[in-house]
């Protein structure tokens, strides 16, 4: 049973066990333990990638060439007028003495 089993999966890696289960009339179980233990294949399902990566990548192209713009533009037509403002704090620690 197992020397079929490897035969079949050689034959079409693409083989899902339950079409091999249907072909050596074998239960499921008995099946994925052949296929999991004795011949130590994991079965797993081939997925498409997802076009989020190549989405992504020209998302942030887009987002440096408006940023370039922006700061160009600000750079020759707001000289002078444009104050940025952040909400950040400089802290400088002083060191106390003791004035005894």
């Amino acid at each position: 049973m197992i020397q079929h089993a490897q035969a079949m999966i050689c034959e079409d890696p693409r083989l899902s066990i339950r079409k091999m289960v249907s072909i050596l009339e074998v239960s499921d179980h008995m099946m994925r333990n052949i296929v999991e233990e004795d011949l130590c294949y994991k079965s797993y399902t081939l997925k498409k990638k997802t076009d989020a990566l190549r989405r992504h990548q020209r998302a942030r192209v887009k987002r440096v060439e408006r940023c370039k713009k922006l700061s160009s533009s600000l750079k020759q037509q707001a000289a002078g007028r444009i104050r940025f403002f952040s909400d950040e704090k400089m802290f400088t620690v002083g060191r106390c003495e003791n004035q005894s």
